[in-house]
């Protein structure tokens, strides 16, 4: 549909959708070139020319597609610092916060991320995490235009796997960590780790510019990236006795924030932050070995990734006139819904917990028991909910989720009432209004998402203002 005259057609193979589907369509909105895979019929072709059009077979469309985008576009990212993130948790408020100390540097910043596609201070809502070549590169165009000087990309499985990056020259990049996700699109944690790795193995071997990668020395895959990594690797871990380059000396956990001393090869730093839990402590380490490894004076730095105080959907509190504590956050996966619990459940170790979540729907079927035994471990009670079903019945979805519960009761482990109330409006509604004083509710899985998706229709949704509207009512 948004082929012109005299453009270039390429025709890309989907999990869903070919695109040599839509070649006569391209060819009758006017293109001038055709980019295939799949060799036309011998009758219907002359000397690479198919119904009166030029046309180049390739082995690999989607890569064909990264070096057209970027030749046409001048290889933007080479104009500026580009930061890739990746992993299962934390790729955007580690980018928030990386953004936050670039930003107190002086510097002018762009961002690609799960929530918005920003340029200096205009933002425009995010299609994809990381979307194709034929987005970035007149996106990144047009962050040279306005005099970008670092820009920071959450870099996705998909992204990756789909070569929807290559060509990007990244200057820095990270590693979070992996847990289980998106299995329904690799099949296997074996192969969806192999997707994360093509970051280090494969993408900035082939930049030159290439600094350094920032990596999380606590999972399991961090000697891999080191094995792999061209560039020198700066790990981070939470363990104060850890041999990781960056590590706490010394910190101090509370609802209010977290306080305390980090150790780094750029010289010990001071943190006051008021965002909360290990996990975010964590980010703030990630954001502040980026800046060391872009070369950023890093008590500057570390100042301005203090100065960020709320990331949009990530343990978000949500405050109103009822004396009940509500955060809402985007953990949508067994490991990621445990950190959040147990992040809450060390800091308000005498309050009751409500954990409020449902699953996707049309995504990874085997995750849901696993998020609902996760859920119903460190929960006082949990509420079962619709979260974007999608294609599916959110019904059976949350039966999926209660049968993991449903094992761990049957084992006497969890103890904790189970309520099933797929309307997430209401839903929220009911763990607000039977709280106590000082209960802590967390709403999980879609964080800073506006809108719920029902398959046949979407609508507005927002945890956060749901949470609000029934604490002030």
């Amino acid at each position: 549909k948004a082929v012109k005259p005299g453009w270039v057609f390429v025709a890309v193979k989907g999990s869903k959708v070919d695109g040599h589907t839509f070649i006569p369509d391209a060819i009758a909105a006017g293109a001038g070139l055709l980019i295939v895979e799949t060799e036309f019929p011998g009758d219907e072709r002359v000397r690479g020319v198919y119904q009166g059009v030029p046309y180049l077979r390739v082995a690999d469309s989607r890569l064909a597609l990264a070096h057209l985008s970027w030749a046409n576009y001048d290889h933007p990212t080479v104009k500026f610092a580009l930061v890739g993130i990746t992993g299962t948790d934390e790729k955007t408020s580690s980018a928030q916060l990386t953004l936050s100390g670039l930003q107190a540097c002086g510097h002018i910043t762009g961002s690609v991320g799960t929530i918005t596609y920003d340029i200096d201070k205009a933002k425009e809502p995010a299609s994809l995490t990381t979307p194709g070549p034929e987005i970035l590169a007149p996106l990144f165009e047009r962050m040279v235009d306005a005099g970008v000087q670092t820009a920071v990309m959450e870099v996705s499985s998909h992204g990756l796997a789909l070569n929807r990056v290559y060509g990007c020259n990244f200057r820095c990049v990270v590693f979070t960590n992996i847990t289980r996700d998106h299995l329904d699109f690799h099949g296997s944690l074996e192969e969806y780790a192999n997707a994360k790795l093509l970051l280090f193995s494969e993408v900035i071997a082939n930049n030159p510019d290439t600094l350094g990668a920032v990596v999380n020395q606590d999972d399991p895959l961090y000697q891999r990236i080191v094995d792999v990594c061209p560039v020198p690797v700066v790990g981070f871990s939470l363990n104060p006795d850890s041999a990781a380059a960056i590590a706490p000396i010394k910190v101090h956990y509370g609802l209010d924030g977290i306080k305390g001393t980090l150790r780094t090869p750029w010289g010990n730093v001071s943190i006051d932050s008021k965002l909360i839990g290990k996990n975010n402590l964590k980010n703030i380490m990630t954001a502040i070995g980026v800046g060391g490894v872009l070369g950023h004076d890093i008590t500057r730095f570390t100042a301005g990734v203090c100065q960020l105080d709320r990331i949009p959907g990530r343990l978000e509190a949500v405050s109103g006139k009822r004396n009940v504590n509500v955060f809402v956050d985007f953990a949508h996966t067994p490991d990621a819904i445990t950190g959040v619990l147990s992040i809450l459940k060390e800091l308000a170790p005498n309050h009751p917990i409500t954990a409020v979540f449902g699953a996707g729907g049309s995504r990874d079927a085997g995750k849901r028991p696993l998020m609902g035994r996760a859920a119903a471990l460190l929960a006082s009670k949990v509420v079962v909910t619709s979260d974007n079903p999608r294609a599916e019945d959110a019904k059976a979805i949350a039966a999926q989720i209660v049968a993991g519960i449903d094992e761990l009761k049957e084992q006497g482990i969890a103890t904790g009432e189970v309520i099933v109330e797929t309307d997430r409006r209401l839903a929220i509604k009911l763990a607000i209004e039977t709280a106590e004083d000082d209960e802590v509710i967390v709403i999980l899985g879609k964080g800073h998402e506006t809108t719920q998706d029902f398959g046949t229709r979407v609508i507005h949704f927002s945890d956060v203002e749901v949470a609000k509207e029934y604490l002030d009512s």
